[in-house]
């Protein structure tokens, strides 16, 4: 869990229409059910993992763009070429370019990342119980 420290991260931000919004993940619970998220506003929220979403890697991507082309639309699709050759520099200024193309572009995020709770593996089974057992200690 901790090598996803520092990783960038996509959220949903319902206070402005569904636009995204970029974050930092600060850190995970040990169950990696709730990721702490820092904003360039200096806020820090606290959001289940399921709603986080992170870069997919940058060979499944290459190869869903491949497979999927067709289905695409042009400016989505170019977006995501643009993603992937940034993702192949494989520094954290060009994984930042990355994001912030994905964050004007929700179709194309969509389709370029996963939620951080897939990525860590966890059911939704889980997440459901660890969400049930958060509220109850919260109340």
């Amino acid at each position: 869990m901790e090598k996803y420290s520092g990783m960038l991260a996509l959220v949903s931000d319902q206070s402005q229409d569904g636009k995204m919004k970029l974050g930092v993940i600060g850190g995970l619970n040990p169950a990696g059910t709730l990721v702490n998220l820092s904003f360039a506003d200096l806020s820090v929220s606290s959001l289940p993992s399921d709603l986080v979403l992170v870069l997919k890697d940058k060979n499944a991507l290459y190869g869903q763009l491949l497979s999927s082309s067709r289905e695409l639309e042009m400016q989505d699709f170019k977006v995501l070429l643009r993603v992937n050759m940034l993702q192949e520099k494989n520094s954290m200024s060009s994984i930042l370019q990355a994001m912030e193309l994905l964050k004007t572009s929700p179709s194309a995020a969509q389709f370029a990342t996963v939620s951080l709770s897939s990525q860590l593996g966890l059911s939704p089974q889980v997440l459901k119980t660890e969400t049930q057992a958060i509220e109850r200690r919260g109340r």
